[in-house]
């Protein structure tokens, strides 16, 4: 096995060979081949060992070959320069370029577009790489904003197809895969015989009840059925119940939200298992990707097929090794099936926006039609019949000709039914004619009714354009002053205002329905502002005394906090009442009723506590001390008891006067 490293100065060229040096990396060297993601090398020179310094630098280019096969390129992004004169040269693969680079992405957003047509336009953008095999993948409805790079919209643009990105190096090409590498086993592999050093990661299943949260919020908000959908009863009798939300706005029916909840439990329900090993005989072909099956039986690995999804290759010490990361490929195959899904879910999704925002040009194809701007009709003297409604329209023009009548017909086809208009009607300075005389407050009249029938002198129900001078007379008689934004009375030093109440003496309240500003004045004689209010909180408010929010579960559907630790857990609440407020009554609710709950008033600076009040939970306490509330001095907080494992702090209340 013969590898051969070069290294390109940042102002050579490889193709006349200036400023380009072959590098002997005696310190070790290794490379990787990562699935659908940037790969990286490093190459590791000793003091004594050979190195064109000058050739080392931040943007020169590395090339790998192994056995005459180029199988990694890449730029420097960071040199080490060690004591003893020793470099450590770090290079990320040549794709990195695609992360640097941004598209105009002329075509987007594309619709019912094939993804392959879709690739070739992104990949085509790039300076640095054209596009390679481009498998055809599924049709989808896309946007690109120019705000990502390349490698963000391919990458993102692969999972919503399922596919695979691979780099060809020698020929600076970007390949879109159904599947990298093989999709069958190329080899399999014993522990002892082909690989050593065998480790076996298994982590805990990541969700066995799913619920899928789609679009819109509170009551209409879109929610998988669990446990309809979304449920292994399985992995939760091995495992316990995980829960994994899922949040996707894209989700609009819960036909869809079931579907994902269903996907995602099958590929989340099991532990995922991650292997590491080293392959004896390095001398192998295998690339990322590709299945292959281990046996490894002290780590209980039999006849498993798994798919690479990390190669690393190197020397140290003289020695070359082969390294390889693989997880089992069901868990691929299943993260694949969940991808297929997000897919179609979003391509439902983007087709609707598109259904939303072009209906009327698909509900008329026999109309001369422009979307975008205007929407227009030549009827070319027909009639245009039958219109159930037009809505969301900014503005409607009816006849531009002179000479022609628009007629409003109502539902019924009479003049008997009522014509609504949800918007302004514009005369353009003409006339509204055969007006009948109004009966309700919000009817138009016409000029002889208002010049015959009209008010005179007599205000009525008046909107004032401008000051009203009483010149010295009085405004009396004044039942009621009423959607007003701001009433100012009196605005001359001297005058005085009284509220008269409406018996005419100070024995009925006066009723004041929004702001009074006294301007920097005092309000005397007030006597009591009083009233009853109330202050509360949900069960997501508590938290662990400890405090680990570890030992509490918190339930968004419901609001509750629920101990979940085998001994149980004291849980504390912040309190915030008004200054000056008067403490009637606290209640804490819950399932836990044999517990108690104490309202605690703290001292600042001190940290002096006192009990407020105190009950078990699901029980109101009346018995207040220490009222009225000080904010100055003082601060409040809930504390519980012990609340067992499983059982729940629901929220609390507080009644208080004012």
């Amino acid at each position: 096995m013969s590898f051969r490293i070069q290294v390109r100065s940042a102002s050579g060229s490889w193709g006349t060979g200036a400023g380009v040096g072959t590098i002997i990396p005696d310190a070790g060297f290794n490379y990787s081949d990562k699935l659908s993601e940037v790969n990286e090398a490093q190459v590791n020179i000793s003091g004594t060992g050979e190195v064109k310094r000058a050739l080392a630098e931040i943007g020169s280019e590395v090339k790998i070959w192994r056995n005459d096969a180029l199988e990694f390129h890449g730029l420097v992004n960071f040199i080490d320069y060690l004591e003893g004169g020793g470099v450590s040269i770090h290079a990320m693969g040549y794709e990195w370029w695609l992360g640097l680079e941004n598209g105009a992405y002329s075509g987007s957003p594309w619709s019912s577009t094939a993804s392959a047509t879709i690739f070739n336009a992104v990949i085509g953008e790039s300076n640095y790489f054209t596009a390679g095999t481009v498998e055809a993948g599924t049709s989808v409805d896309y946007r690109a904003n120019k705000t990502d790079s390349l490698w963000n919209v391919i990458r993102d643009l692969t999972e919503a197809t399922a596919q695979d990105v691979g780099i060809d190096y020698p020929n600076s090409e970007v390949d879109i895969l159904d599947h990298k590498g093989s999709s069958a086993s190329v080899a399999t592999f014993n522990a002892g015989l082909q690989i050593s050093n065998i480790r076996v990661t298994k982590n805990y299943p990541l969700g066995n009840k799913v619920l899928v949260y789609g679009k819109s919020e509170g009551e209409t908000r879109i929610v998988s059925n669990y446990p309809t959908y979304g449920k292994d009863a399985s992995s939760q009798s091995t495992y316990g119940i995980i829960t994994k939300i899922i949040r996707d706005p894209k989700i609009t029916t819960q036909g869809q939200a079931n579907i994902l909840a269903d996907a995602e439990v099958a590929r989340l329900k099991d532990p995922v298992k991650v292997y590491d090993f080293e392959v004896l005989n390095p001398n192998q072909g295998l690339v990322s990707g590709d299945v292959i099956t281990l046996n490894a039986r002290s780590q209980g690995v039999t006849n498993e097929d798994v798919r690479i999804v990390g190669i690393e290759r190197g020397a140290t010490g003289g020695i070359e090794y082969l390294t390889l990361q693989v997880t089992n490929a069901a868990y691929a195959r299943l993260t694949k099936k969940v991808e297929e899904v997000m897919a179609g879910i979003d391509k439902d999704f983007r087709s609707q926006q598109t259904y939303d925002e072009y209906a009327d040009e698909y509900a008329n194809q026999n109309a001369d039609t422009t979307v975008g701007g205007f929407m227009t009709t030549d009827l070319s003297g027909a009639t245009l019949h039958n219109v159930r409604q037009i809505d969301n329209t900014v503005a409607l023009t009816l006849g531009t000709a002179s000479g022609y009548i628009i007629y409003l017909i109502p539902s019924n086809g009479d003049g008997n039914a009522d014509v609504e208009v949800w918007g302004q009607i514009d005369m353009n300075s003409n006339k509204i004619v055969n007006l009948t005389n109004p009966s309700s407050n919000q009817d138009a009249a016409t000029k002889y009714y208002v010049d015959t029938e009209g008010p005179g002198d007599d205000l009525g129900d008046h909107t004032a354009t401008q000051n009203l001078a009483m010149a010295g007379y009085n405004i009396d008689a004044v039942r009621q002053v009423s959607n007003t934004a701001a009433l100012t009375l009196g605005t001359t030093s001297g005058y005085k205002i009284f509220l008269i109440p409406s018996a005419g003496d100070n024995t009925v309240g006066v009723e004041v329905w929004g702001d009074m500003d006294l301007q920097g004045y005092d309000l005397n004689n007030a006597g009591n502002l009083t009233g009853t209010k109330y202050w509360s909180c949900s069960g997501t408010d508590f938290k662990d005394d400890t405090p680990n929010t570890d030992y509490i579960n918190y339930e968004l559907a419901t609001g509750y906090a629920v101990a979940k630790t085998l001994l149980g857990t004291a849980m504390v609440a912040p309190v915030h009442l008004p200054h000056g407020a008067t403490i009637t009554a606290v209640i804490v609710y819950g399932t836990s009723a044999a517990e108690s709950w104490n309202l605690i008033k703290g001292t600042h600076q001190s940290g002096t506590l006192v009990n407020v009040a105190s009950a078990n939970v699901e029980t109101e306490d009346t018995s207040i001390a220490g009222n009225p509330v000080n904010n100055q001095t003082n601060f409040y907080f809930f504390k519980t008891s012990v609340i067992n494992q499983n059982e729940k702090i629901e929220g609390a209340r507080i009644k208080y006067t004012i």
